[in-house]
């Protein structure tokens, strides 16, 4: 198969995986629009349903981040490797860093349009004034290096596991335990240090994103009668501290990702 034709391949997989991104912030509104206000526009809701149904669809825009971004970045290195194959050469003939470039930048793309469709409908939604553009700036910046960092994993998975359902499963398994295992954990986390339970808050995407939204989210309804942490002393993260983990969280991964992908396909 000739290069062209792979490109043009590789050119309709990302447009893909780009068009879900901005898709997923839209489906979400319109699921807790439906949900919360039974098929009412924005427009003609008081401004505090107006408040609550931003703060809802970002954080249900959050919860299908944690479960499709990790497929994406599986679906990216399956694409690759058949890309090498079609090809008939090795990721190490392009170079360490144009193979990294290569695989990070629709990452970083995905994640950029995901994070502004979110951002653009969450300032719409509550009214297209400055006033709630700082917390907007704050959340998404958050939301964007969460993606980042989550889509890298599934990538990372997919570049250490050969079969693509076994890497979708182990991408998915580790991204859902590490944004919801501190909510649903039982007394065992409530017992643990605060240093403990502060770090578990700040790698979970669902709470720290919610945390720079300026969402309690552990004392909500749901969360604070059945998890011991909305009864125990705990700092939520800070959102300049959690753009600075995801970020660097991202970078490592993606870098030992285009390291183990250079072995396994050169093997």
């Amino acid at each position: 198969m000739t290069a062209a034709r792979v490109g043009r391949r590789d050119a309709r997989g990302a447009a893909a995986w780009w068009l879900s991104a901005v898709v997923f912030p839209v489906v979400a509104l319109a699921a807790v629009l439906i949900i919360d206000d039974g098929w009412r526009l924005w427009s003609d809701l008081p401004r505090l349903a107006r408040s609550q149904t931003a703060t809802d669809a970002l954080l249900l825009e959050t919860v299908l981040m944690v479960i499709v971004a990790p497929l994406g970045g599986v679906a990216l290195v399956m694409r690759r490797l058949r890309r090498c194959d079609r090809l008939m050469r090795k990721p190490s003939e392009e170079g360490t860093l144009r193979s990294a470039w290569s695989l990070a930048w629709p990452l970083c793309v995905g994640a950029t349009s995901f994070s502004v469709t979110s951002a653009v409908l969450a300032w719409t939604v509550l009214g297209m004034s400055s006033d709630p553009l700082p917390l907007i700036a704050t959340s998404h910046a958050a939301l964007w290096a969460a993606t980042l960092a989550v889509a890298a994993g599934g990538a990372l998975c997919a570049s250490v596991l050969s079969h693509p359902l076994d890497a979708a499963a182990c991408a998915v398994g580790l991204a859902l335990m590490v944004a919801a295992g501190v909510l649903v954990a039982g007394p065992v986390i409530g017992n643990a240090p605060t240093s403990v339970i502060n770090a578990a808050l700040q790698a979970s995407p669902i709470v720290a994103v919610a945390s720079a939204a300026d969402v309690d989210i552990l004392r909500m309804d749901v969360l604070y009668r059945l998890s011991p942490l909305a009864h125990v002393r705990f700092d939520y993260p800070h959102w300049q501290a959690t753009c600075g983990w995801y970020v660097g969280l991202a970078i490592t991964v993606l870098v030992a990702m285009t390291r183990t992908f250079g072995r396994r396909t050169d093997a």
